[in-house]
């Protein structure tokens, strides 16, 4: 009897076609996608700022005003806009607030503040509004608000910087 032997063929010899072919495939399809929505516009949210508490407040003549847009909510539950302490009609907002901030310098900052009651919504559309215009927004806090009411006084138009 002749034996012959054959050569034993390892059982790992390679990779599996499987997974070569699955990894291409792969590829061929997510990174297109990568691609395609890294050059999509992603939205960055609203940048707001906030005074911090024990903050200097001027109260000098010789710069202008600075211009706090109120969100109050009225006792039949209507929303009133004010510039300062002049109330505003909801349609006339935008030319309004435009007319506002173009007597004061382009850095200057808004200071929006809403009553404790109001959707977060209403307030968000108010600031949306502003920054629309390209002004900086900076919320007064009701605390702040009541400090201010109390001196008489106005915020600085660099309160909301850290020192």
């Amino acid at each position: 009897m002749n034996h012959t032997k054959r050569p034993i063929k390892p059982r790992f010899s390679g990779l599996p076609h499987f997974g070569l072919i699955a990894v291409v495939v792969f590829f061929l399809f997510v990174v297109p996608l990568w691609v395609l929505d890294s050059q999509r516009p992603h939205a960055r949210g609203l940048t707001v700022s906030l005074i911090r508490m024990g903050t200097p407040l001027v109260s000098s003549d010789l710069l202008p005003e600075p211009l706090v847009v109120r969100i109050r909510r009225d006792l039949g539950g209507s929303v009133r806009l004010f510039f300062n302490s002049e109330e505003s009609p909801h349609d006339a907002f935008q030319a309004r607030l435009r007319q506002e901030l173009d007597r004061r310098p382009p850095s200057w900052p808004v200071y929006v503040s809403g009553d404790v009651d109001l959707d977060w919504q209403q307030v968000v559309n108010i600031i949306d509004s502003i920054q629309g215009e390209y002004a900086r927004v900076i919320l007064l806090t009701a605390i702040y608000e009541e400090s201010l009411s109390k001196t008489g006084t106005r915020p600085s138009r660099n309160a909301h910087r850290t020192r």
